[in-house]
């Protein structure tokens, strides 16, 4: 057998498994400067491609390892490949003893022996182990004989709905009914249907618990026990929690306090510690994660079940909030050194977004080719997007579906609700034919994070204070310098009032105009002159009803903007208080919009709005009366037109002029 490193080579990992998890784990590993080489046992069509991970490949070793008849050849390869660590991703080989094997051989494995994994591959037997060590749990008994099993479930004063293969069916062993009949037919399947097999020839009924359920998976050497921030899994395949079981299609990091208190998370924490110590006792050393899956219930947490490995997916979402170096916490958990190195994880959010084929979790779609963003290298889009194949094969030069669960995308930001953004954002990227995924992945946390949190509308960056202020120091003063005849309700009400009668016409029209002031907003803004863009825009406004020939009588204003500053806002009202006054007509009302978001710090919009009054016998332009040699008088301005600012603007870049710089023609002002 050719070994994949020579015999010289350090830091050679050897990792056992092919899913997102262990692509999760391989990137982790490979950031290790003390690790040369990741091997992966057998990988995935992903971690085969030499171009897309660098220290990651395929170990040529292709036995299976659920089968202990391999286990002296594996020893073999290791010793030949010089093997630093083996690290096992999935329960299976653990169940049959690859680390006891390993061990004897003297071959570092990160993963707990047969006889203390069988705290996952044997539900009855860890039942029994949490009602010895008093940590809670829900009521249960364990049958071999379907038609005890029956009965009990019929006669039970709790509701027994939760029908588990004791051994390991990958995931899949676990009926939650929705009656007591379903539950029976569950029995049935197991013991009498065989449909797990020998995982089901022993069963646990237990009682439905009710809450949210969470994950903690902890780190331990055996006596030090280092736990990682709680994470919560989406089990069922549909939207909102809906449909069959899964092996699970995302989680996230971290869960909100509101789900899980922190006494709740200590005490979930203290239960793995007691564990750890109850097998000392026994002389059956831990090593590896010991993983405690926890339903919240009204009364408090309950145990549900342990795990003896690193979860999926909850691992590929925790790995990328790890600051420190896997390979280092890995080999103290091997060599009983855990005490002394450093677990940190980042204070950060992470959403893992599960990729499955058309048909899962019944069946699978294999064979359907896969595209990949172009800038997908070591397992990243970018410094903050990760992708960790799963069921994927390679064929040729192209990847293609292999098996149920295709891929996890994982998106880490300071929130929540941003990284599941992130995550989404990327799994659409990815395409292939019959994709399923779940858009909701962390909306428990999310949701509460807005409902639970006090939110307000400051902490959504709108300040109602700011405009308060803009109200009462600006817009009302303002706005009472002008008033006219005929107003009867202003700035205040709900919409403004104007009496035409005080005016005597006859035959009243009205006539309006609405405008903004172009692009000279900009220029405002950059040299932070605000106190006469408002003149304009009554202007702007005001000179299209006069070409009818009408008064103006009411002006209304909307300003608009991503962060109010009352002041900047204050200045461009005086300004349009001050054209209302020239003009002759009374600012009735307004709005002014906060809107996060929507435009970039110190920006702002404006638009107007105008009402004049005009005789019907006297209104312009009478365009049927207009004759050859009418004479046409024109009408100097006092400045360019908002609409040529744009031109004004290109002008200036290209003379590489600043609006700071003096005027060309008059030094004694700027540009601007």
């Amino acid at each position: 057998m050719t070994p994949d490193i020579g015999s010289s080579s350090a830091g050679i990992v050897a990792l056992i498994g092919g899913g997102g998890r262990e692509s999760a784990l391989a990137w982790k590993l490979a950031q290790s400067p003390a690790v040369q080489r990741v091997l992966l046992v057998p990988g995935n069509g992903y971690t085969a491609t030499a171009n897309q991970v660098d220290k990651v490949s395929n170990a040529t070793f292709s036995l299976s390892l659920e089968d202990p008849v391999n286990f002296a050849a594996f020893a073999e390869w290791c010793e030949i490949a010089a093997v630093s660590l083996v690290v096992v991703g999935p329960e299976a080989p653990l169940a049959v003893g690859l680390a006891d094997f390993l061990n004897a051989r003297g071959i570092g494995c990160f993963g707990p022996t047969r006889d203390a994994a069988r705290l996952e591959w044997d539900k009855a037997y860890a039942k029994k182990f949490f009602d010895a060590e008093g940590i809670p749990t829900a009521q249960w008994r364990a049958f071999t004989d379907a038609t005890d099993a029956e009965a009990f479930i019929k006669s039970a004063s709790f509701e027994p709905l939760v029908v588990k293969a004791t051994g390991l069916a990958a995931g899949k062993g676990v009926v939650v009914a929705k009656d007591r009949e379903e539950a029976c037919e569950a029995v049935r399947n197991s013991l009498n249907h065989k449909k797990f097999g020998d995982a089901g020839s022993v069963i646990v009924v237990e009682e439905k618990l009710v809450g949210p359920e969470v994950s903690v998976l902890c780190f331990t050497d055996g006596f030090t026990v280092v736990a990682m921030p709680a994470a919560q899994d989406a089990k069922r395949i549909g939207e909102g929690d809906t449909g069959p079981n899964t092996g699970g299609m995302g989680a996230y990091v971290p869960v909100h306090s509101s789900i899980l208190s922190e006494e709740d998370y200590r005490t979930v924490v203290g239960w793995v510690e007691k564990t750890v110590k109850a097998l000392q006792r026994e002389e059956c050393r831990y090593v590896g994660i010991l993983y405690a899956g926890v339903m919240l219930t009204k009364d408090g947490p309950r145990m549900l079940e342990y795990n003896c490995r690193f979860g999926d997916p909850e691992t590929e979402a925790l790995l990328p909030l790890l600051e420190g170096d896997l390979y280092e916490i890995l080999q103290s958990c091997v060599h009983k050194t855990l005490d002394k190195v450093p677990v940190k994880f980042a204070k950060k959010a992470s959403v893992c977004v599960v990729l499955a084929s058309e048909g899962y979790p019944i069946s699978s779609a294999p064979n359907r080719p896969i595209q990949l963003p172009k800038e997908v290298k070591n397992f990243q889009l970018n410094e903050s997007t990760f992708l960790f194949p799963a069921a994927v094969a390679k064929s040729g030069d192209s990847l293609t579906t292999s098996g149920g669960r295709v891929a996890m995308v994982v998106g880490v930001a300071d929130g929540l609700l941003q990284a599941s953004l992130m995550a989404q954002r990327a799994a659409e990227r990815i395409q292939f034919v019959g994709k399923q995924k779940r858009s909701d992945i962390g909306y428990q946390s999310i949701l509460r994070t807005v409902t639970q949190a006090g939110l307000t509308y400051k902490a959504c960056d709108v300040d109602i204070d700011e405009g308060d202020r803009l109200v009462s120091e600006f817009i009302v003063p303002e706005a009472k310098q002008t008033g006219r005849v005929g107003l009867l309700e202003g700035v205040g009400g709900f919409g403004g009032l104007f009496d035409l009668t005080p005016l005597n016409y006859k035959e009243a029209v009205l006539v309006s105009g609405t405008d903004g002031v172009g692009t000279k907003l900009l220029i405002a803004e950059e040299i932070g002159k605000h106190e006469t863009i408002g003149i304009d825009l009554v202007a702007m406004s005001v000179n299209d009803i006069l070409t009818h020939n009408a008064e103006p009588l009411v002006f209304l204003d909307y300003f608009a903007t991503g962060k109010l500053e009352a002041d900047v806002a204050g200045l461009v009202l005086k300004g349009i208080a001050a054209g209302c006054v020239s003009s002759n007509c009374t600012l009735i009302g307004g709005e002014t919009a906060e809107m996060p978001g929507m435009y970039p710090p110190g920006r702002y919009d404006l638009a107007g709005f105008a009402v004049g009054v005009a005789e019907k016998s006297q209104l312009l332009p009478r365009v049927d009366t207009i004759a050859v040699g009418d004479v046409v008088l024109g009408i100097s301005s006092s400045g360019i037109h908002s609409n040529g600012y744009s031109l004004v603007r290109k002008v200036v870049e290209l003379s590489g002029q600043s609006y700071d710089a003096p005027a060309p023609f008059n030094i004694a002002n700027s540009l601007g």
